[in-house]
């Protein structure tokens, strides 16, 4: 609240526009099972398993990552 009262933001426009920060549930869930399973594919790799072969392609391939 005090970063909305320093740029001369109402803090009500948060709550008026349904913006939160506290993140939970499914919003949470989704980024932590993508972060397991690219550290599972770290390990897989590190063993030298040929099981990586295919996640690596597709979590390399991903510029957003």
């Amino acid at each position: 609240m005090a970063e909305l009262r320093r740029q001369d933001v109402r803090p009500e426009v948060l709550e008026e526009n349904g913006l939160r920060f506290d993140a939970g549930g499914h919003e949470t869930a989704a980024p932590a099972a993508v972060a397991a399973v690219m550290t599972a594919t770290a390990v897989f790799n590190f063993a030298g398993a040929d099981l990586a072969q295919l996640p690596t392609w597709i979590f390399s391939s991903w510029p957003c990552l």
